[in-house]
C-alpha cells in the first residue's frame, strides 16, 4: 500500500496513529496528516526538505497546534483532502532583514 511506503515521511507519532488504524481507514488519514504537513511548512518556509518527519501535525480529525499556528482541514469533496496553515502567534522581532 502506498501509505506505507511513504509513512516513513511522517513523524513517529504519526506513523503510530496511522498503524493503529484499520487498513482500509489509512489512506484517508495519511492524505489528511500530509496535506497538513504541506500548508504548514509552506507557511513556515521550510519546505518538505526541511524535514517532514519532524514535525507532529497528528493524522486525526482535529490538527495539532504548533506554536504559533492554526491548522485548519478544508472540505475538497470525496477523494481529495485540503488545509490552511495560519500564523496566529506575534512574528519573532528579534530577526531582522541586513539587506
Amino acid at each position: 500500500m502506498t501509505t506505507d511506503v511513504v509513512a516513513d515521511g511522517l513523524h513517529p507519532a504519526e506513523r503510530a496513529q496511522l498503524t493503529a488504524l484499520a487498513p482500509e481507514a489509512r489512506p484517508v488519514a495519511f492524505t489528511r496528516c500530509w496535506t497538513r504537513k504541506e500548508a504548514y511548512v509552506k507557511g513556515t518556509g521550510t519546505g518538505l526538505a526541511g524535514g517532514a518527519a519532524h514535525i507532529f501535525l497528528g493524522c486525526g480529525p482535529s490538527p495539532a497546534r504548533p506554536p504559533g499556528w492554526t491548522l485548519y482541514d478544508i472540505a475538497a469533496g470525496a477523494g481529495f483532502a485540503a488545509a490552511c496553515a495560519v500564523r496566529t502567534g506575534t512574528p519573532d522581532t528579534t530577526r531582522r532583514d541586513t539587506t
